[in-house]
């Protein structure tokens, strides 16, 4: 279980490291990294206990609003506390590398048993800045993608108001004329001046449909291209 453990975090952790829950000592499992701030932080870990260690770590390299928050996570009863046997823990904070670069970190703790039967954890570190800035690409290119759609539907609410407000008035007008056209039936100057209004007022009419149906086949379109001719997206 502990190859196991130490094995699987050494693939994704810069450094590894064992801790005796029951003495309160830490000690260097493996470490791969080339980061010449962690390198320094192996040099510091030496012949001190792991809650001296973590401390140390922690008032040197982690930003200030995040020691706090981790002094209580990383303490050895917090961990026995919220990890289970077999259990993961894993930890975002952010630290400051010796060139004063800021970076995101992730600590991963994994509890397991010694080989005296007390508890013990495996821990392992990583900077996951690139993660966490893909992360953040990508909730900025949602959030903008909502403001678009969120824009676009105002857009559209907005134009759907005035159509039906110009559709009205030409409506209204055909219908109007349409009653005097039968009321006055007998004054052929007063017919062929209501057909004449009838007529331009059936073309704006027909303008604005044209332009309502023209705007639902852009829509279409756009969505046939975002989801493919299939509507199922691939």
């Amino acid at each position: 279980q502990y190859n196991m453990l130490t094995n699987g975090l050494s693939r994704e952790y810069s450094s590894v490291w064992y801790i005796d829950a029951t003495l309160n000592l830490v000690s260097l499992v493996r470490s791969n990294t080339k980061s010449v701030t962690t390198k320094r932080v192996l040099e510091g870990v030496k012949e001190v206990s792991y809650e001296m260690a973590i401390q140390n770590y922690i008032d040197k390299y982690v930003v200030p609003e995040d020691r706090k928050r981790l002094y209580h996570q990383t303490s050895i009863a917090e961990l026995l506390k919220h990890i289970p046997h077999d259990g993961v823990y894993r930890i975002d904070y952010a630290r400051t590398n010796l060139d004063g670069r800021r970076c995101q970190f992730q600590a991963c703790f994994a509890r397991d048993i010694s080989v005296k039967g007390t508890p013990c954890f495996i821990a392992g570190f990583r900077d996951v800045q690139s993660m966490f800035m893909a992360e953040q690409l990508k909730r900025q290119e949602l959030a903008e993608a909502r403001r678009v759609a969120e824009a676009a539907n105002a857009a559209k609410t907005n134009f759907l108001f005035n159509m039906s407000h110009d559709i009205r008035t030409p409506m209204n007008a055909i219908m109007g004329f349409r009653d005097l056209l039968e009321k006055h039936q007998d004054d052929a100057e007063r017919c062929r001046h209501y057909l004449l209004t009838i007529k331009e007022a059936s073309k704006v009419l027909l303008s604005i449909i044209n332009n309502v149906l023209e705007m639902a086949r852009i829509e279409k379109g756009k969505l046939v291209a975002l989801l493919g001719p299939s509507g199922s997206g691939k």
